[in-house]
């Protein structure tokens, strides 16, 4: 029998005798385990990154790379945190689905039938299914749709004919164009909405500064020239 600071494992070894390991030595692989099973998840996340890099590949080959990439290595329905390239990185692509479920969110979602052709304010909505924060904007824009006419399209970043803005947008949606322009990321308030679409309106409105539309396949080409660097470098 074991003392109370022992754990007896016993198996067959040899001649059938026991093995006597202390609590600190269980603890202590136990750590070593969840060391290497860590390690081995970075491995796998950087080799995805620097596919995605290099390489030419469909947004539904991508979606699978990192669908694989955050369930990877997950013991007991536990899920390790990961360090993203953005902050909301991690909440679209564990939203990914399987391209057999998906389907297509693009399309109109409304217009505006009361203002002369000339004058319609276009909203176009970057997005995918299940973006939650997609969902939210629209109802922001909808929420102003009265006060401030304007037709609203949304394009899913998904589709496959939309591999360049979903290159371009894939950490950061929803993501907002105003006329054409580059205008909003990630959230929108009413005040933000009414402001900016009544300058749209009225030809007021001021494209946002390029360094601020976000571009991930630029960020990463710049991510893996500098671990090439550092690399060179050591």
């Amino acid at each position: 029998q074991g003392g109370a600071d022992d754990t007896v494992l016993r198996g067959m070894i040899g001649d059938g005798s026991s093995i006597r390991w202390k609590d600190e030595e269980v603890q202590t692989l136990a750590r070593v385990f969840l060391f290497v099973l860590a390690y081995s998840k970075l491995v796998f996340r950087l080799a995805v990154d620097r596919a995605s890099a290099f390489t030419v590949i469909s947004p539904s080959a991508v979606s699978t790379l990192e669908s694989v990439r955050h369930h990877a290595f997950v013991p007991s329905g536990r899920r390790f945190m990961t360090t993203s390239s953005a902050d909301f990185q991690d909440h679209h692509l564990n939203n990914f689905s399987g391209d057999e479920k998906r389907s297509s969110v693009s399309g109109l979602i409304y217009s505006d039938d009361s203002s002369p052709a000339n004058a319609v304010v276009t909203v176009k909505l970057f997005t995918k299914q299940g973006c939650s924060l997609c969902d939210k904007v629209k109802q922001v824009l909808e929420s102003v749709r009265q006060e401030q006419p304007h037709t609203l399209e949304a394009v899913d970043i998904t589709d496959p004919d939309k591999s360049d803005w979903y290159h371009k947008y894939k950490y950061d949606i929803p993501v907002l164009h105003l006329n054409g322009m580059y205008w909003a990321k990630h959230q929108l308030s009413r005040e933000q909405a009414v402001e900016c679409l009544h300058a749209a309106r009225v030809g007021s409105f001021v494209h946002a500064r390029p360094e601020e539309e976000p571009d991930a396949g630029a960020m990463e080409r710049r991510q893996m020239e500098r671990r090439m660097a550092e690399k060179d470098a050591s």
